[in-house]
């Protein structure tokens, strides 16, 4: 791309670098899978919790109640997640939170496969996910706006978009779909794709 300027009374023409396409930047399809993947584990491990719960303690209301933690859990986590976010490196903070998330869902997943999980010990991993949700959503977005550049952001948040309502629409069937063949299965899923995300960013 070519444009004239005056220089000194003289009209100059300086050439810019055309910028790559968007499908060939390596570091947002990487962070576009990882989030996907990382997505579609976290959607259907929220379907598998309140079965989990259910099935161990047969009450509805414990169920419930995962849920609710993990939401006040992310509500309270948002308030110190902007500000810790512009101290630290985005990257850095992401990585930390698909590792915990990782860690987290992995100890869940193995203590159902050996019969040793405890309500006390889901209800804390209630409070892990959702405080780690914050970090992870808001480091990946700022993220996304440090690898993609300015005239082809526009087009990257769309295809944000369809990641996260893709995995909305595909998570929660998959996740019963597991659940149903062996009820650690997809949170050792889940865990696995925490690990994918961790290693993209």
């Amino acid at each position: 791309m070519s444009k004239s300027v005056l220089d000194d009374g003289q009209r100059v023409t300086e050439t810019r670098k055309p910028q790559a396409s968007l499908r060939r930047n390596r570091n947002f399809h990487l962070l576009w899978a990882g989030s996907a993947v990382s997505l579609l584990g976290l959607e259907g491990a929220d379907i598998a919790y309140p079965l989990v719960i259910l099935a161990i303690t047969g009450s509805a209301g414990w169920a419930g109640l995962f849920g609710a933690i993990q939401l006040t859990s992310a509500l309270a986590a948002g308030l110190p997640a902007g500000d810790l976010l512009d101290r630290y490196d985005c990257r850095r903070v992401l990585m930390l939170a698909e590792g915990l998330r990782l860690m987290v869902t992995a100890g869940v997943a193995a203590g159902l496969a050996i019969g040793a999980l405890r309500l006390p010990y889901i209800l804390a991993a209630a409070v892990v996910l959702g405080a780690a949700q914050p970090f992870s959503g808001g480091a990946r977005m700022i993220t996304l706006r440090t690898v993609v550049p300015p005239e082809q952001l526009t087009s990257a948040l769309t295809q944000d978009e369809v990641r996260t309502a893709s995995a909305a629409l595909a998570g929660p069937p998959l996740g019963a779909y597991l659940f149903g063949l062996a009820r650690a299965l997809p949170l050792f899923a889940a865990a696995a794709s925490f690990g994918v995300s961790t290693l993209t960013a």
